[in-house]
């Protein structure tokens, strides 16, 4: 899917939470001048071949990317004032189709400009 979603921290409150279903590679407006990015890693396991979820981020200024554990927050609050976190995974013939991403606002960007 090529269409931008935009998940701005501007119009929620501090507590509040966004959820939104996206597809591996799907771009997502975080922050002003953001753009989120959630990608698949292809890792060996005991058991055989799988999958890591990756959040990239990408900005004037800003390269930053980290694994996501399942259900685990990835902390992005001195960037963009949210936790991304993972909450379900859809998978449609064997392949995963989507993920349910939950952003949480915990307040305003530490670093202002991004």
């Amino acid at each position: 899917m090529s269409s931008l979603v935009q998940i701005v921290n501007t119009d929620t409150a501090e507590g509040e939470s966004i959820k939104r279903w996206l597809e591996p590679g799907q771009s997502v407006l975080i922050a002003p001048r953001l753009v989120m990015t959630l990608s698949l890693d292809r890792v060996e396991t005991p058991a055989g071949e799988d999958y890591a979820l990756r959040v990239d981020i990408r900005g004037p200024g800003v390269e930053w990317s980290a694994p996501v554990p399942a259900s685990m927050a990835v902390d992005v609050h001195a960037m963009a004032g949210l936790h991304i976190i993972p909450r379900a995974i859809e998978y449609q013939h064997g392949r995963l189709r989507r993920v349910l991403v939950e952003f949480e606002v915990v307040g305003q960007p530490a670093v202002r400009g991004a």
